[in-house]
């Protein structure tokens, strides 16, 4: 059922309802304020005839039908008891209505039992017990109240044809509002069914008419980036590891040719180290590749607790073996006076990977032969920031930076295939961690690493 279609179906059961139970509400009020103002009169009527009838020690015939024809014309379709105090019947009026329930009236009148109320079918019947003269009486009334049913049943009808024009009025109203309200939501829906995976560039436009919509358009077009991106991942798979193999392994064959041409010792050993830490490098892209790969298929993580500060030494010393004329300077900063605060529960690998990309982009990318690492703690993250003196990148690049196969234009003339950055900005999404690169300062290139603390 669609969103327009459950909007005029709950709005309508929830108010019409609503509305024929306030118009009932109305129809028994004045129902019931009909009986008791006909009865009122009734016992008013009890009361005169009584009173009439009293102020007469005897009355001749031809008064009594002239008191008759009286009553008769005062009300229609009625009939006039009255009892003296042996509940023998002293007057009739002359009408032929007949009053089903006088025993149990009778019955039931007494000094103090006063008054009784009761209707047969359509009449309405007043019992009453006056005193008069110092004698008691009982008087008994039925009668049909015409003018009051005539209006009560034109009330009725009114009332009837009121709720059938508002449920009209509002199903009609409550579809076009149902259709204005749903439009945007149906708008959306119907360009997400358009959506085709690897399609380029799909994306929903804001409207600016309801901030409910484009919140749900802005998380719909998030959510495209992200499968976008792991499509992409799992579509060129194969092509991330073979760029990321192929250079060094061509590297690894053309130094082996070397060795095999090589008579020092010495030049030969430094060469082997060099050769040993490029294939560590392979194997750790590898293992990189390998972990996210479980973090995608949900297969877990090992993980543990990792000092964060040993990890960046152990590389500095790995680093400067290789790059003997490059110098790190590590340094703590605010917040990490206590040592558990270095601690962060993750993959080795993964962080390790992270860490040593940053690092040696650092080496790579650097003019000054020195980079500066600072530690600290900022609104519960691990804050490690990575800087260099070197050329900078422009807007437009930084917006692509993380992208995979990326390289800026300070690239040019060094190894590398564009996917260091994007697997650091991965690894970062695994931990619900960041990576920022800003500039500082002319010719200061910053990367900061955000870690959540565990």
């Amino acid at each position: 059922m669609t969103i327009r279609n459950k909007i005029l179906r709950y709005f309508s059961i929830s108010i019409i309802p609503l509305l024929g139970i306030c118009l009932l509400t109305v129809y028994l009020v004045f129902k019931g304020y009909r009986k008791e103002e006909f009865r009122q009169r009734q016992k008013e009527k009890i009361t005169s005839t009584l009173t009439y009838l009293s102020a007469f020690s005897e009355m001749d015939s031809e008064m009594l039908k002239s008191f008759n024809r009286t009553v008769i014309d005062s009300m229609l379709n009625e009939k006039l008891l009255i009892f003296d105090a042996k509940k023998e019947l002293v007057y009739r009026s002359l009408d032929d209505t007949q009053v089903i329930s006088l025993e149990k009236i009778l019955g039931r009148l007494s000094p103090n039992s006063r008054e009784i109320g009761l209707t047969e079918g359509d009449y309405d019947v007043v019992g009453l017990y006056l005193e008069s003269g110092g004698n008691a009486y009982y008087g008994i009334y039925k009668s049909f109240d015409e003018f009051g049913y005539t209006k009560l049943y034109f009330l009725r009808n009114i009332l009837i044809g009121t709720f059938l024009a508002i449920s009209v009025l509002l199903l009609v109203v409550t579809f076009f509002l149902s259709k204005h309200i749903a439009a945007p939501i149906r708008h959306v829906a119907l360009a997400i069914q358009q959506y085709k995976i690897g399609a380029k560039r799909f994306r929903l436009d804001l409207n600016g008419k309801s901030s409910e919509v484009d919140a749900l358009v802005n998380k719909f077009n998030e959510l495209l980036d992200r499968i976008d991106l792991a499509f992409m991942f799992q579509k060129n798979a194969t092509h991330h590891i073979s760029h990321e193999l192929k250079t060094p392994l061509a590297v690894l064959v053309s130094n082996f040719e070397k060795m095999e041409r090589m008579e020092d010792n010495k030049e030969l050993r430094d060469l082997l180290v060099k050769q040993k830490h490029m294939t560590m490098g392979i194997s750790e892209v590898i293992n990189v590749l390998l972990e996210i790969s479980k973090k995608d298929t949900g297969t877990g993580l090992e993980e543990k607790e990792l000092r964060v500060d040993e990890l960046i030494f152990d590389l500095c010393d790995e680093l400067s073996a290789i790059y003997p004329d490059f110098m790190f300077s590590v340094d703590f900063g605010s917040g990490i006076e206590d040592p558990k605060k270095l601690l962060f529960l993750g993959s080795e690998s993964l962080l390790r990977a992270a860490l040593s990309n940053l690092l040696t982009n650092c080496i790579r990318y650097g003019h000054s032969g020195m980079a500066n690492v600072l530690i600290k703690t900022k609104s519960e993250q691990l804050c490690i920031q990575f800087t260099n003196r070197g050329e900078t990148l422009s807007k437009k690049e930084v917006k692509s930076m993380f992208k995979p196969y990326f390289r800026g234009h300070n690239s040019k003339g060094i190894l590398g295939n564009g996917l260091g950055l994007a697997l650091v900005k991965k690894i970062m999404e695994v931990y619900d961690g960041d990576i920022v690169y800003t500039t500082p300062d002319k010719d200061v290139n910053k990367f900061t690493m955000l870690l959540p603390l565990r």
